[in-house]
């Protein structure tokens, strides 16, 4: 009925699991079972303890609806010059992969023929053109 009760059936469930190797042996299974219905007992108890105690405790409670409240950031899909849509996450590296070699790789080659020229007095013209955009 507390969190130390349900810490203590986690490592429970650790150690039966450690014994055993298996998640289908019964021992192991009904200490999982005890543990999940354990947690999400202390978590519901938790969360009705910050909600009757928002008047006195308004910092804590907000804390923790912004700490559960936040959006989770992901990778969209990805279109290249020739107008096609990446969404697959092999072909999501690969445009990543392509896209940083033509700013990092190339850019540093041009600012460093850059520098040599200059150091020999030449003037050189480069543009530097990315091939994909998000």
């Amino acid at each position: 009925m507390s969190y130390y009760k349900a810490v203590k059936l986690e490592l429970k469930k650790k150690k039966l699991y450690k014994k055993y190797k298996d998640e289908k042996h019964p021992p192991y299974m009904k200490a999982a079972s005890e543990a999940s219905i354990e947690i999400r007992r202390s978590k519901t108890n938790s969360e009705r303890k910050l909600a009757k105690n928002i008047d006195s405790e308004k910092k804590s409670f907000y804390a923790y609806v912004l700490s559960r409240s936040r959006a989770k950031t992901t990778v969209s899909t990805l279109i290249d010059s020739h107008g096609v849509t990446t969404v697959q996450p092999h072909d999501l590296a690969e445009c990543f992969a392509k896209s940083w070699h033509v700013e990092l790789v190339e850019g540093f080659l041009i600012n460093w023929k850059k520098e040599w020229l200059n150091g020999r007095k030449q003037k050189v013209c480069v543009t530097k053109q990315s091939e994909f955009s998000m």
